[in-house]
């Protein structure tokens, strides 16, 4: 186990560097390509040259299990990167709202004047229009937006392995599962009692109870007198990667409403073609007020109290920090812009609404 952990993080290290390095030479656009191929296909090619390249005795099981094990806990990790990774090249309506709001705490702000100054046409929407243009899952014809083929896509001998370790690979793998079912039973029993159920709490609870239950599962499973460098490795190794599947499901069952890039493929996919005043009507900065102070006072972020937000809760605004630091590592603008237009090299890049003018 302590095996599978440095090689599955030294991996999602190793990975996250190149990834550094190129991000500081020139940010790549269409970064839902350049992520996969640099965490997933570069790891592979590596392995395959590595062992083309030499003479080695047959691997063991023991050795498949700790390499199982490790591509396990870096294709979780690397997949909670890359799903978050728009967090970090992009930027939060939900942190936004609340940054306005604490400009005016402890008076606080009438929730009718709630002015985010970052929420500009081009921040809300052109931005991520060019994500997923350069990304090839969105097309633009004639100044209208249409799903890609892509886009529809994306809207699929000698130590032997003990049955203990089966056991764990099959916990592992069913995990996610678990985690997803575990979720839409809460959100069930809680309509089924006449609530309205919280789908972060709902997914978070599912995800943190399936994460004890690997922990536990593992400590179980352990022979007695087991090396205590292992047992704390395995403990770290299962706490992990439940995290790394909690955040998943997390992500799976939000995306439409969290997901700012996801929500304007949705739009997109729902009409065979729509052109972006249309998008930009259905999808602006009073939608998305609209939609994400309900969010925050229900997450306990915001309380609203005669009319006036304040702030009551801390973590969604220390993600934001995080987040914060990691587009400065990536040597990426660290807040939004605040003007009221694009910059002047996007508009002579793209026509009169946001959009390159040669066709794709």
């Amino acid at each position: 186990m302590e095996s599978a952990l440095f090689w599955g993080l030294a991996t999602f290290g190793a990975c996250w560097l190149v990834h550094w390095g190129v991000w500081r030479i020139r940010a790549p656009k269409g970064y839902l390509v350049w992520l996969p191929t640099i965490f997933w296909l570069l790891p592979l090619g590596c392995t395959a040259l590595f062992w083309a390249s030499r003479d080695r005795l047959p691997p063991t099981e023991t050795d498949w299990f700790v390499w199982i094990l490790a591509a396990l806990l870096h294709v979780m990790v690397s997949s909670c990167y890359i799903c978050g990774y728009a967090g970090i090249t992009e930027y939060s309506p939900s942190a936004e709202v609340l940054m306005a709001v604490r400009e005016h705490m402890p008076r606080g702000v009438p929730a009718n004047e709630l002015r985010v100054r970052s929420f500009t046409e081009y921040c809300l929407t052109g931005r991520r229009i060019e994500d997923l243009r350069a990304s090839g899952v969105v097309a633009v014809h004639d100044g209208r937006l249409r799903l890609t083929r892509r886009g529809g896509f994306v809207l699929a001998d000698g130590p032997r392995m003990s049955p203990a370790m089966w056991t764990l690979l099959l916990a592992l793998a069913a995990a996610p599962v678990i985690t997803w079912l575990g979720t839409a039973g809460i959100n069930w029993t809680a309509r089924a009692v006449g609530r309205l159920p919280s789908p972060q709490v709902a997914c978070f609870a599912a995800g943190f109870a399936n994460l004890g239950g690997l922990v536990v599962l593992f400590l179980v499973l352990q022979p007695t007198g087991s090396n205590p460098r292992e047992l704390l490795a395995g403990i770290f190794f299962m706490s992990a990667y439940g995290f790394c599947v909690t955040f998943l499901n997390w992500f799976v069952f939000t995306v439409t409403d969290t997901s700012m890039h996801a929500h304007l493929l949705v739009e997109i996919g729902h009409e065979p073609e729509i052109t972006f005043e249309e998008l930009t009507r259905r999808y602006n900065k009073k939608s998305i007020i609209a939609a994400r102070i309900p969010r925050l006072l229900q997450l306990g972020q915001l309380r609203l109290d005669h009319g006036r937000l304040y702030l009551t809760g801390s973590w969604v605004l220390a993600s934001a920090v995080a987040l914060r630091f990691l587009r400065r590592l990536l040597g990426l603008r660290p807040r939004p812009p605040q003007e009221d237009t694009a910059p002047a090299s996007v508009d002579r890049a793209t026509g009169s609404h946001g959009l390159p003018l040669s066709r794709r």
